[in-house]
């Protein structure tokens, strides 16, 4: 059970099984609500997938890096490891083209107290480098 295919397969016959044992909602109603969950994150804008996972600054000896996972966001950094800066929440693509991508944080945390409203960030990214340029600072994948 590899492919998306056999995945969704694999619900679809589950959820088959429950609703002849359990009265649940009718298979057409529950394959409609899938291949519309289905159909909608293919969609997903390709510089957001692109962005997923861990992004550092490997060419210093500080603490400072981003983590994009699925609309949520991690940003670490500072000189001191015992207490580095912490800030995440959620965000929302606001913009996206070749290789630019502006999106909307949501901060739920902040050892800061700087960054706790909404606010827009610029992301350049460099595709045959595998880099982000974030803040105006260069970071390169370190976990997909």
């Amino acid at each position: 059970m590899n492919s998306p295919v056999d995945s969704t397969v694999f619900i679809l016959n589950t959820l088959a099984y429950l609703t002849k044992t359990m009265k649940l909602p009718s298979i057409r109603f529950i394959a409609l609500v899938l291949s519309a969950f289905l159909l909608l994150s293919a969609c997903a804008d390709p510089n957001d997938q692109y962005i997923q996972g861990t992004w550092d600054r490997s060419d210093i000896h500080i603490l400072d890096y981003w983590v994009f996972d699925r609309g949520t966001y991690l940003h670490k950094s500072g000189v001191q490891l015992s207490n580095p800066n912490l800030q995440s929440g959620k965000y929302q693509v606001a913009e996206s083209d070749e290789d630019r991508l502006v999106i909307e944080l949501f901060p739920e945390e902040s050892t800061s107290g700087f960054f706790l409203e909404p606010y827009d960030m610029l992301i350049m990214i460099d595709k045959q480098a595998d880099t982000l340029r974030i803040l105006r600072k260069t970071y390169t994948r370190s976990i997909p």
